[in-house]
């Protein structure tokens, strides 16, 4: 994996900004529920970001984790190829423990 992007902010500055204009702090932690996108740009280069946990945030092309506390779903998108859906989901589900 190169790159997993989460959603949020854990600095001084990220709490600052939230409290002051009143906004929900959605920054990801293990006992939330957040949706990981998992996309391969190349053959040594993937990506899991964190997407909004929303079934438009799917696609038929990528594979994604939903982790709701210590329960992990995968879902494999019908155009996703079999490394996605395999390996790099695999990977993914076992960093977010």
């Amino acid at each position: 994996m190169n790159l997993c992007l989460f959603q949020g902010g854990l600095s001084s500055g990220y709490k600052k900004l939230v409290a002051d204009k009143g906004l929900q702090d959605e920054t990801y932690t293990a006992e939330s529920v957040a949706l990981i996108q998992i996309s391969r740009t190349a053959i040594h280069n993937n990506n899991a970001v964190q997407v909004d946990a929303v079934a438009a945030s799917l696609n038929s092309a990528e594979c994604f984790v939903l982790q709701s506390g210590s329960t992990m779903f995968t879902w494999h998108g019908n155009q996703s190829s079999f490394e996605q859906q395999q390996q790099l989901t695999a990977k993914v589900a076992e960093f977010l423990k």
